[in-house]
């Protein structure tokens, strides 16, 4: 599961685990995911804002 005190990097490196993807083939389908815009502030600093039942919904898995 993800570490959801910290959790962008444990997002991150369990997306790029699973898919293979790195760069911005992964960072931007997810920030359009979770914040559905392109362009925004560090989503490191705004996914603990954002939330874990807020983010796993917006990600489809609720």
């Amino acid at each position: 599961g993800i570490d959801w005190s910290d959790p962008w990097p444990a997002l991150t490196g369990a997306l790029k685990q699973a898919t293979g993807r790195k760069g911005r083939a992964l960072f931007l389908p997810l920030r359009l995911a979770l914040t559905g815009r392109e362009h925004g502030p560090d989503m490191a600093a705004l996914l603990p804002l954002i939330g874990k039942e807020n983010a796993l919904a917006r990600l489809g898995k609720e």
